[in-house]
This record gives structure tokens, sequence and C-alpha cells, in this order.
């Protein structure tokens, strides 16, 4: 484990294995002024340059990313994980779930690695822009799409291969 230390904000990055699988997990606490935030994402991008593992970025950011984030004037959420394209494909079926606050004035928020999403029920079919960094993913959308005799076919044909190809 180690820590990396910056003027106004706390960042704590360890490395996990499991297994013979090692990624990151960064713990984050922005500063709530905006100028030393900017800092800490400048850090940030830095440190991705100098890695290509599996990384989650997780905690409290400060910042409201969307509209949604905010309430009447009040910022809401804060609190966010962040994976990289990497992480994506280690852990495709991963859930991020905003929970209720309880007695704080942030929501927890939950990372499923392996969740049961539908308690066995067919999954919907949602693209992973992660699969775009595959070199095997171009292939198996020419496979699928190539015996296709109309377009119902060939998206049929790419979500059920897709699904297949991602499973493995």
């Amino acid at each position: 484990m180690y820590l990396l230390a910056f003027p106004s904000y706390n960042i704590i990055t360890v490395k996990i294995r499991i297994s013979n699988v090692i990624w990151l997990f960064s713990a984050v606490y922005a500063s709530p002024r905006s100028a030393e935030r900017h800092i800490l994402w400048n850090n940030l991008m830095k440190v991705a340059d100098f890695h290509n593992m599996p990384w989650v970025i997780a905690g409290d950011l400060n910042e409201p990313l969307a509209n949604d984030d905010k309430f009447g004037g009040r910022v809401e959420r804060l609190d966010r994980f962040f994976l990289n394209p990497y992480w994506c494909l280690l852990c495709p079926d991963a859930k991020i779930t905003h929970l209720p606050r309880y007695h704080y004035d942030h929501c927890p928020v939950l990372l499923e690695m392996q969740p049961d999403l539908n308690g066995g029920k067919k999954r919907l079919f949602r693209f992973q822009m992660c699969w775009l960094l595959d070199p095997n993913f171009p292939d198996v959308v020419s496979q699928a799409w190539g015996g296709a005799n109309n377009l119902v076919e060939a998206i049929d044909s790419f979500t059920r291969d897709v699904m297949a190809w991602n499973k493995n």
C-alpha cells in the first residue's frame, strides 16, 4: 500500500491482488475548493498515464457531475466511483449502487464486482465501451453482422455473439 499526499486533499491507493489478478483502488477525498480539485484531476490523469492496470477511483469528489446531482440548488451526490476501461474488462458485470443517506451528509456508494443482477432472470443487453479496447472485438462484430439477412437478424446475432464473447 502506498499513500499519495497532496496539499489540500487526500488520495490513498492500494494494489489489490486476488489470485493472479492485480488491480488498483484509490480512495479520494477532494477539496471543496475548485482550484484544488483541478490539481487533483490533473494529478490523477498523470498517474493514469503511468500504468495500464485495472483501476478504481472512489470517494468524496466534492463536485457535482450533472444537474441530476443537485436537488433544489443543494448538491446531493458527491460520492462516486470511476472505473477505467481495463477494470471494466476485468469485471464487466460490476454494479454501482447509490445507497440511502443515514445520519451523514453523504450517500454511501456500493460497488459489487459480481452481483446477482436479476435473480436468475434474463439480463438486458448493454453495450460496454471497454469492448472497443479489445483487439478481438472487431472480429466479433464482423462475424455477427456478416451472415445476417436484415437489420433485426444482425442485431440479434450481434447481441447473442457479443454476450457469449464477453463471458470468455
